[in-house]
């Protein structure tokens, strides 16, 4: 009964939407795209894979929506990026954020497509996990 509960109360929690206040007084809205990505990547040979969270930064409250009414779109084209991904790439700080400049392009283009505007400020990986 109490693991029940508690996983309730987990799911309940999971993907909602938090506030933050800028110090000049505006409001950021951060995204959690949940679940975390885990993606194979790297081509022929031996099986490699990466786990990564995504958040992303919106810049009004009704962007919430847009993003949480085309994740299906925004999951699959992010899915497709990631697993494109070579391992020298992957292994430099560099490389790593190329892939979060592409990731951030593709989730502008997916609103923009779908939406008519770009609502996502910003895309941040909260944590990254590679296995070779």
């Amino acid at each position: 009964m109490k693991k029940s509960v508690l996983m309730l109360i987990c799911l309940l929690l999971i993907g909602n939407p938090v506030w933050a206040e800028d110090p000049q007084g505006v409001d950021n809205l951060y995204v959690d795209l949940y679940p975390a990505f885990i993606v194979n990547y790297g081509g022929k040979g031996r099986l490699r894979f990466f786990k990564t969270d995504v958040t992303v930064h919106l810049n009004s409250e009704g962007s919430v929506d847009s993003v949480e009414d085309h994740l299906p779109f925004i999951r699959n084209n992010l899915v497709l990026l990631f697993s494109k991904q070579t391992e020298e790439a992957l292994m430099t700080r560099e490389g790593k954020e190329q892939l979060r400049q592409a990731a951030l392009e593709t989730v502008q283009a997916v609103l923009k497509s779908e939406v008519g505007n770009v609502t996502i400020d910003n895309l941040l990986f909260t944590s990254f996990i590679i296995q070779k």
